[in-house]
């Protein structure tokens, strides 16, 4: 028999984790409570208050971090797991719930597809624990159990690592593409970096460019270049002086 899953909300979070939930062999969605009424086609609408108390699943609250608090109060679950997805928020933001817990993807999730990236698991309850990390498994998914402390330092470190460095590729495509030059001349280039932050050494060891030399005629022959583009500008000497910096300790 499979365990049924309540989701609250209709975002991106609530989007991936339906459709993992509805191919896995162990898990179904029972209903999606979303108090803006969307169309959740093809999974079943239910309102908030339509959740009974005696529901005995999973009810995960993909809802802004905001409101998972407000949200946890409204429900009267005693017997449900009630568990958010959110990196940055504590465990007691559900303390009103008998049986809470954390269930945090540490991955962007625009792609549905996703499969074996890290689930970032908490819980007071062991039992509870356990439970979440089946889910993480049956969804394809890499469960680590770690503290509200932990995980919000993670957050931060991939909020740096996906949010602003997408920004920078961003920057530097669209400063490629005005000048018509092929971006995808670089992904050989970018892949050996992004391989390099694996593999155990000291990153700053690793560390080349006209920055670490201190060639201080190709970064002003660089900066001069991007006179026409201040962001990218300042972004460039923002990086270059972190790296002499860096250089100096």
């Amino acid at each position: 028999m499979k365990t049924d899953v309540i989701i609250v909300g209709w975002g991106t979070a609530a989007h991936f984790f339906a459709h993992k939930i509805e191919n896995s062999l162990s898990f179904q969605v029972v209903g999606i409570a979303n108090r803006n009424h969307a169309d959740t086609t093809p999974f079943t609408s239910i309102e908030m208050d339509k959740i009974t108390p005696n529901f005995e699943g999973i009810i995960l609250l993909c809802v802004n971090d905001d409101n998972i608090a407000q949200v946890a109060q409204s429900l009267h679950q005693p017997s449900a797991i009630v568990a958010h997805v959110a990196g940055s928020v504590s465990l007691s933001a559900l303390d009103g719930c008998k049986n809470a817990g954390v269930f945090y993807p540490l991955q962007t999730l625009s792609d549905k597809g996703a499969t074996q990236f890290p689930i970032l698991i908490e819980s007071k309850d062991e039992t509870i624990v356990n439970r979440l990390e089946e889910l993480a498994t049956a969804c394809d998914l890499v469960p680590y159990s770690m503290s509200s402390d932990e995980r919000l330092k993670l957050h931060l470190a991939a909020v740096m690592t996906n949010n602003f460095t997408h920004h920078l590729l961003s920057s530097i495509k669209e400063y490629l593409s005005e000048h018509k030059l092929d971006a995808t001349l670089l992904e050989a280039l970018l892949q050996k970096t992004v391989g390099l932050f694996t593999i155990g050494k000291n990153g700053f060891d690793l560390q080349t460019g006209p920055a670490k030399r201190n060639d201080m005629n190709t970064i002003d022959k660089h900066m001069q270049m991007l006179e026409e583009n201040p962001e990218l500008k300042e972004l460039y000497q923002f990086y270059t002086l972190a790296i002499q910096r860096k250089n100096l300790e």
